[in-house]
C-alpha cells in the first residue's frame, strides 16, 4: 500500500513538473513582454519581450530590481497605490490600465498593462503592451481634429452640415452667432434660412447622389450674396453620409462686377456715341476731314489708344503722322505721360544708340554729364519714332531688346533700366520690302506692325480740301479771313498734291500773304483754267463738291442734302443739271 502511495505522489510531481514546464514555455515564448511582481515591487520573472522592451537582461532584472523604477515620475504615485490596493483586495484596483516606462537609453514608452493576482499569493503578473505608436497616431489624430476644428470655428463664412432628412450635425461659430440658434434649434432650412420647409434651391438630391454642387445665391436672411458650395460626406464603404455647405460672403465682389458691367455698358455706349458722331465731326483731335477716307483713320485710332500694343502710322510724307500719333496718345490711358517725338532720319548713325539710350558722365570724349536717354525721358508715356524705316540694323536688334522688355544700360553704365513705354512708329517707306531687301529686320518689324494705320494721301481725301483750306486761314489770323476765291478752289480740287496737306498749307499760306497761286500745273491745264468764265469754274467747283458728298454718303440723297445744308428738291435739280447719278459714286 504504501507503494501504491509512494508511486501516486511521484504521478503528481511529474504531473507538476510537466505543467510547470509547460506554463514556463508559455510564459517564455509570449509574444507580449510579461512580467511577476512581488509585494515588494521586485521583479521575479522577465520573458524575453520584456528584455527588448527595457533594454535590461533576465540576470540584471530578476530579483534585483524593483518594477517602479521604471515607471516615470509622473505615474509613480498612482502605480504604488494601485500595487498596494490590489494586495489589500484584488478587486479593488483597475486590472486594466495605461502607464509610461522609460528604457535604458532613456525612451519612454507607452505602455497598456493587464494585470492579475496568483491565488493565493500577494504575487501578480502583469502584461505589458506597448501602445506608443498607437498612441502617436491618436495624438496626432487628435491634433489634427483641433486644428481643423479652429479653421472652421475661425472661418469668417457660414458652414453646416446635416443628414438627408435635413437634420444638422454641426454649424460653425460664426453661422451660430448670425442665426442664434444651435443643433438641436430645428432642421437646417429652419436654422439656416428662417424657413418652415425645405428650400427650393436645396442641393440635397444631388449632393446625396455624390455631386458637387457650387452656386452664387443672394441670401434671403440677410439679403447678402454668397458663394455656396455643397459636397457629400462619404463613409469607408463609399456612401454618402452627410451634406456639407460652405458659404462665403461675394457681396464686395459681385457690387464691383456690377460696377464694372456698368462701366463696360457706359464705355461702349460712349464708344458707339463717339463713333456715330465722328461720322458727323470734321475736326478729331487736331485732325482734319470729314471724308470717309478719314472716318476709317478716326475709327483705327480709337482702335489704337484703347489697347497697348505697338502701332504703325503708314503713309506719304505731308499727310499729318504726327498729328494721329499726338492722338492716339492723348486718348491713350498714358496721355498723363510724355509724348516724345524724335525723327529717326535726323540723327547721325554714330550718335543714335546715345540718344536712344543715354550716357553716364565720362562715357566719352565731351560727356560731362549724365544724360537721359529717349527712352527714358519716355517712361509712362509714348515715344514716336518718326521715319523708322531710317534706323540701321546695327541699331534695330539693340532697340528691339529695349522695347521687348529686356530693358538696357546707358552708355558708360552699370544699371540697368527697364523700359515702361509705348512706341507708335511712322514712315513713308514700304516696310515689307525693306524686310525682303534686308534693309529691316523681320523681328524689329513684326515688333511695330501690330497696329497699322494708314494715312490716305489728300489726293484719294479731296472732299476735305475746303476744310482744310477753311482751318489754315482760320489758324492764320482774322486779317486773312477774306477766303479764296472759285478759281483758286478749283484749281485746288484739280492739283494732285504730292506734298499733301503740308504743301497745301504752304501753297496757301503763299497765296494769302503774296496774292499768287502758285502750283505747278501743266500749261494745258493753265490755258483751260484762264478760258473759263467765272460761271464755269463756279459751275465745275459745284460739281467736284457735289460728287464728292455723294461719294461721302453713299450715293444716299437725304444724307446728302442735310449735309450740304439744302433741300433733296435743290439737290436733285443740282444732280439732273450737272448730269450726276447715286452710280457716279462708285
Amino acid at each position: 500500500m504504501q507503494e501504491n502511495q509512494r508511486e501516486h505522489w511521484r504521478d503528481r510531481v511529474e504531473k507538476a513538473e510537466t505543467d510547470a514546464r509547460f506554463y514556463r514555455m508559455i510564459f517564455e515564448k509570449s509574444t507580449a513582454p510579461t512580467i511577476v511582481i512581488e509585494s515588494d515591487y521586485t521583479i521575479s520573472r522577465i520573458n524575453e519581450r520584456v528584455e527588448e522592451l527595457l533594454g535590461y537582461s533576465k540576470e540584471e532584472i530578476e530579483g534585483k530590481i524593483e518594477w517602479l523604477r521604471f515607471v516615470v515620475k509622473e505615474d509613480l504615485e498612482r502605480m504604488m497605490r494601485y500595487h498596494h490596493m490590489r494586495r489589500k483586495d484584488p478587486g479593488a484596483a483597475p486590472g486594466e490600465y495605461e502607464c509610461r516606462l522609460m528604457n535604458r537609453e532613456g525612451q519612454v514608452h507607452d505602455i497598456l498593462i493587464k494585470l492579475d493576482m496568483i491565488r493565493g499569493t500577494t504575487t501578480s503578473v502583469a502584461t505589458l503592451v506597448n501602445v506608443t505608436a498607437e498612441k502617436a497616431v491618436v495624438k496626432t489624430l487628435r491634433q489634427r481634429e483641433a486644428e481643423f476644428r479652429a479653421i472652421v470655428e475661425h472661418f469668417t463664412g457660414f458652414l453646416y452640415t446635416c443628414h438627408k432628412d435635413y437634420r444638422l450635425a454641426y454649424i460653425n461659430r460664426p453661422l451660430g452667432e448670425r442665426t442664434g440658434m444651435n443643433l438641436d434649434s430645428g432642421p437646417c432650412f429652419k436654422v439656416v434660412y428662417g424657413r418652415e420647409d425645405p428650400c427650393p434651391w436645396c442641393e440635397n438630391q444631388e449632393t446625396f447622389s455624390g455631386k458637387t454642387v457650387e452656386t452664387e445665391r443672394l441670401d434671403p436672411v440677410d439679403e447678402r450674396w454668397y458663394n455656396v458650395i455643397t459636397t457629400p460626406i462619404c463613409g469607408e464603404d463609399g456612401e454618402v453620409l452627410l451634406r456639407q455647405t460652405v458659404m462665403v460672403d461675394i457681396t464686395d465682389r459681385k457690387m464691383a462686377e456690377e460696377r464694372m458691367r456698368s462701366r463696360a455698358a457706359l464705355l461702349m455706349e460712349e464708344n458707339q456715341r463717339l463713333k456715330s458722331s465722328l461720322k458727323d465731326r470734321y475736326r478729331f483731335h487736331g485732325i482734319v476731314g470729314k471724308s470717309p477716307e478719314m472716318q476709317g483713320v478716326y475709327d483705327r485710332i480709337l482702335q489704337a489708344a484703347g489697347s497697348g500694343a505697338a502701332v504703325v502710322i503708314r503713309g506719304e510724307s505731308g499727310t499729318g503722322k504726327e498729328l494721329v500719333a499726338k492722338a492716339i496718345h492723348g486718348l491713350s490711358q498714358r496721355k498723363n505721360g510724355p509724348f516724345v517725338p524724335v525723327n529717326c532720319g535726323a540723327i547721325p548713325e554714330n550718335l543714335m544708340e546715345s540718344e536712344f539710350f543715354g550716357y553716364k558722365k565720362g562715357a566719352f570724349t565731351g560727356a560731362d554729364t549724365d544724360k537721359k536717354g529717349l527712352l527714358e525721358m519716355s517712361s509712362g508715356g509714348t515715344l514716336f519714332l518718326d521715319e523708322v524705316g531710317e534706323i540701321p540694323l546695327s541699331m534695330q536688334v539693340k532697340l528691339l531688346r529695349a522695347l521687348e522688355g529686356n530693358g538696357f544700360r546707358p552708355l558708360g553704365g552699370r544699371e540697368h533700366i527697364s523700359t515702361d513705354l509705348r512706341i507708335i512708329a511712322a514712315t513713308h517707306r514700304n516696310m515689307e520690302a525693306m524686310v525682303a531687301e534686308g534693309r529691316m529686320r523681320q523681328d524689329f518689324f513684326y515688333r511695330l506692325h501690330i497696329i497699322p494705320i494708314y494715312l490716305p494721301p489728300l489726293r484719294e481725301r479731296k472732299s476735305d480740301i475746303s476744310l482744310l483750306v477753311e482751318h489754315f486761314l482760320s489758324a492764320m489770323g482774322d486779317e486773312l479771313s477774306s477766303g479764296v476765291d472759285a478759281r483758286v478752289m478749283e484749281a485746288f480740287f484739280r492739283y494732285p498734291w504730292p506734298g499733301n496737306v503740308r504743301e497745301l498749307q504752304n501753297v496757301l499760306q503763299r497765296y494769302v500773304t503774296l496774292g499768287t497761286l502758285d502750283l505747278p500745273v501743266s500749261s494745258a491745264e493753265d490755258t483751260n483754267v484762264s478760258d473759263r468764265t467765272l460761271k464755269d469754274r463756279l459751275d465745275l467747283y459745284e460739281r467736284e463738291v457735289l460728287l464728292e458728298t455723294l461719294k461721302q454718303c453713299e450715293g444716299h440723297r437725304g444724307h446728302t442734302a442735310d449735309l450740304l445744308g439744302i433741300d433733296r428738291r435743290t439737290l436733285e435739280r443740282k444732280m439732273n443739271r450737272f448730269k450726276l447719278r447715286e452710280n457716279d459714286t462708285a
